[in-house]
């Protein structure tokens, strides 16, 4: 089943760059910000790094493979007493006194080693040096997908930082209008001084919130910042969000835990792992049996160096490692365990993916359905706000009834700002969960 691609899913149009912007400030859209991360974060580095080494250390076990050549060269200066050996027979039985005198000895060596077979060694830790290349390729994909995650939803805090500071605004500047005119009525002696004091009070809370609000901004501007990678601050504000087009989200657990499964490159990079803990027991289960080579051999000896002597040789040789302190019984038993680990560990991985789809999809339910009364709580208070105010300017209410309708806007836009940032952390979870990178970002694939 193929899961469509939810292009952020948050009716956050509204939640767009309307904290107004320095002439200076540049504006950041959200697909320059993803591209600017994926191009530069060094996350990204190191694991293309890591993927390179990997690639360099199959070589070195194809190496395995391949004959072994090497060259030697010597000299000694040297004494030429003669020694017998126990067991020999010379032939002049006169052993010839001792002597101080020293000679020149010159040789020179060629080999060529060529492997036959190991039963299992050298393509055990070929194939397993196979599965870490595979491995190393899917840390890529699990590095971009966690850093559009990342990216994406420090995105949404500084949409949702830019509305709190617009709504801040917006009640601060209401505010010191209600203030002044408490004031003119005090002045006028239409009002009690209490309601001046109390406008006064208010007007200084709201000031203090707004700071808060910014603060707030400043941080998740920093936030965003760092998710991309980047060291240097700047100002800037970001671009608005389109409405996502696609319909509704896929809401069958089950679908979606199995494409889930089929999707997350961590999950794959698991199988990756279970392949090289395969061919580590090959490689293991190799030490039990002999090693067979072939090998060429050339000299050139002698005691003057433009009068050296030459021999060659071929050979075959056969190696059968008889003890070797119980060395490989417990090297191929670490390997089955640690194989046995890596499947339990692959089961355990299931089940996180199960629980970690199942808890993003009801968490986009639970938030998507908080809006359409949030917004109607929203008409409601803007309602009451407008009735209010008239009567404080009429004379019939008093203050404090049209500052609580005054807060109770504030507060039901700021529950609606903070339903949409839920929303879209809510969609870009279950995306993250599904383990599908969006098309436009997938740079490299499997």
């Amino acid at each position: 089943m193929k899961i469509r691609t939810f292009a952020l899913v948050v009716p956050l149009v509204a939640m767009a760059a309307s904290v107004p912007a320095a002439a200076q400030d540049r504006v950041l859209g959200l697909d320059e910000a993803i591209r600017m991360a994926l191009d530069s974060h060094p996350a990204i580095e190191a694991a293309r790094l890591d993927l390179q080494a990997a690639k360099e250390g199959e070589g070195v076990s194809l190496s395995g493979f391949l004959p072994q050549a090497g060259v030697t060269a010597g000299y000694q200066r040297t004494t030429a007493n003669f020694a017998a050996t126990p067991g020999a027979n010379p032939v002049n039985t006169q052993r010839p006194p001792n002597s101080g005198a020293t000679y020149d000895y010159f040789t020179v060596g060629a080999t060529l080693v060529q492997p036959i077979w190991d039963f299992g060694r050298t393509l055990g830790n070929y194939r397993a040096a196979q599965a870490t290349v595979a491995g190393a390729a899917l840390g890529i994909e699990v590095s971009r997908l966690d850093l559009w995650f990342r990216v994406v939803t420090s995105y949404y805090a500084v949409l949702a930082s830019q509305r709190l500071v617009d709504v801040a605004t917006r009640t601060r500047d209401a505010v010191k209008r209600h203030a002044q005119v408490s004031e003119a009525f005090y002045k006028v002696g239409s009002r009690p001084r209490l309601d001046m004091i109390r406008a006064q009070a208010e007007a200084q809370a709201a000031e203090a919130a707004l700071g808060v609000a910014v603060q707030g901004l400043d941080l998740s501007r920093s936030a965003l910042l760092t998710a991309i990678g980047l060291s240097d601050r700047f100002a800037y504000t970001v671009a608005p969000l389109d409405p996502v087009l696609g319909g509704e989200p896929m809401i069958d657990l089950e679908a979606s835990v199995d494409e889930a499964l089929k999707s997350r490159p961590e999950r794959a990079r698991l199988e990756s792992n279970l392949k090289a803990a395969e061919a580590q027991v090959t490689r293991a289960m190799g030490d039990w049996f002999p090693i067979l080579t072939a090998g060429l051999g050339f000299t050139d000896a002698g005691t003057k160096i433009n009068a050296l002597a030459w021999n060659w040789n071929v050979n075959v040789g056969l190696t059968y490692p008889l003890f070797s302190g119980l060395a490989t019984l417990h090297g191929y038993r670490a390997a089955k365990d640690n194989l046995q680990a890596l499947k339990v560990r692959m089961r355990e991985f299931d089940l996180a993916v199960r629980a970690e789809v199942e808890q993003s999809r009801l968490r986009v339910l639970a938030t998507t359905s908080r809006l359409q009364p949030l917004n109607a709580t929203v008409g409601a208070a803007n309602e009451a706000l407008h009735l209010a105010e008239e009567r404080y300017k009429a004379g019939e209410g008093n203050a404090i009834e049209f500052m609580d309708a005054r807060k109770g806007a504030a507060d039901a836009e700021t529950e609606v700002v903070r339903a949409e940032y839920d929303v879209g952390l809510a969609w870009t979870a279950y995306q993250r969960a599904l383990g599908t990178l969006p098309k436009a970002y997938r740079g490299e694939s499997r």
